[in-house]
């Protein structure tokens, strides 16, 4: 399923609610900005709990797959070193029951085609509350929900 808005649940979005080691999902954020992916790697850990793999290209995304699995992607779609709709064809040809959200500064540039090469979900650039909701229904609807229940991973062919 595809989420491109979702409203604010302020009890869901609290910074500060318990997260068990057994819920922390494990996301590869791939984002050619250092600045980008240490301010989302913050917010994700900070509203998830969230085991963050750092990628700067679609290279190293490609190694970071290969050495573990992943319950999310959140990839960037306009970087150097690749283009985050290339990278996520190529991404779910390898590891179809991976989700991953599009996170770009273009949403209704490219919302449409990142739906139909297999997006999740597709974010404003700036991550906010509401879009943290979106990234959280995305996980609970590949884990079968952020309550402790294991999440369904993707291993590669």
């Amino acid at each position: 399923m595809f989420f491109s808005v979702m409203p604010t649940d302020r009890k869901l979005l609290d910074p500060h609610r318990a997260v068990t080691r057994r819920q922390r999902p494990s996301i590869l954020l791939v984002d050619d900005e250092a600045v980008v992916r240490l301010l989302v790697k913050a917010l994700l850990k900070l509203h998830f709990g969230a085991k963050v793999v750092e990628a700067a290209s679609n290279a190293q995304a490609f190694r970071a797959a290969k050495r573990r699995t992943f319950d999310l992607v959140i990839t960037d779609y306009g970087r150097s070193g690749g283009d985050g709709l290339a990278f996520l064809r190529a991404f779910k040809a390898l590891y179809p029951g991976v989700p991953v959200v599009i996170h770009s500064g273009q949403v209704a540039a490219i919302r449409q085609r990142a739906r139909r090469l297999g997006a999740s979900a597709c974010i404003q650039k700036m991550v906010t509350q509401p879009r943290l909701r979106i990234i959280e229904r995305v996980l609970s609807q590949a884990a079968g929900g952020i309550s402790g229940q294991s999440p369904r991973r993707a291993r590669s062919r």
